[in-house]
């Protein structure tokens, strides 16, 4: 059974958190990597076994990295999980992607470019493979992820400029994978400039 919710294997409950501070680079890892090999040894017929599990590994997601305008520190809106990425787009699952229905399913903060500039920090430290996206969740849902665009933050981790166009219906994403991990993650962040 495990083998089969695996290969299609997209979560789509989406977790909201408050920022809790402080927490260590090697806890934040720990937490996720144990929460993911549940996951993976999850055998049991019990589906409700199964997402408790699933749950906890999202949570634990959720710390990896914060997005960060002036004072103000933001969890992600969402986090998806999923075992593998598209050929066709590194920004999209395999598998089912809800990616575009987050803002439908989520009570989240915007984040606004006329606020100022947003950055991430990471308690992770430096993670080992983290690619930035940004699309608009309307386009997403008539040209799927075509219109998605990289994003490279510069050297001093900033993601988009005070004041840049985004749009109303900004996602700004983060796919993250750790050493030895066996799930991507996709933190998603929902974010707007006029």
């Amino acid at each position: 059974m495990i083998a089969e919710i695996e290969k299609h294997f997209v979560v789509t409950i989406v977790v909201s958190l408050q920022l809790t501070a402080g927490a260590a680079y090697a806890d934040v890892v720990a937490d996720v990597l144990n929460a993911e090999n549940g996951l993976k040894k999850f055998d049991g017929p019990e589906y409700s076994k199964y997402h408790l599990i699933e749950q906890k590994a999202q949570a634990a997601a959720s710390g990896l990295i914060v997005l960060r305008q002036g004072s103000r520190s933001y969890r992600p809106a969402a986090v998806l999980l999923g075992t593998k990425l598209s050929g066709q787009s590194k920004a999209r699952f395999d598998t089912v992607d809800d990616t575009a229905h987050v803002p439908e399913n989520v009570e989240a903060p915007v984040i606004s470019t006329s606020h100022g500039k947003i950055s991430f920090y990471s308690a992770a430290g430096k993670l080992t493979e983290v690619h930035w996206y940004l699309g608009d969740s309307v386009a997403m849902h008539s040209s799927g992820f075509e219109q998605v665009k990289e994003v490279k933050p510069d050297g001093h981790g900033n993601l988009l400029k005070a004041g840049q166009k985004i749009g109303a219906h900004g996602l700004l994403f983060a796919i993250v994978r750790l050493k030895g991990d066996h799930y991507h993650k996709k933190l998603i962040w929902l974010v707007r400039g006029n």
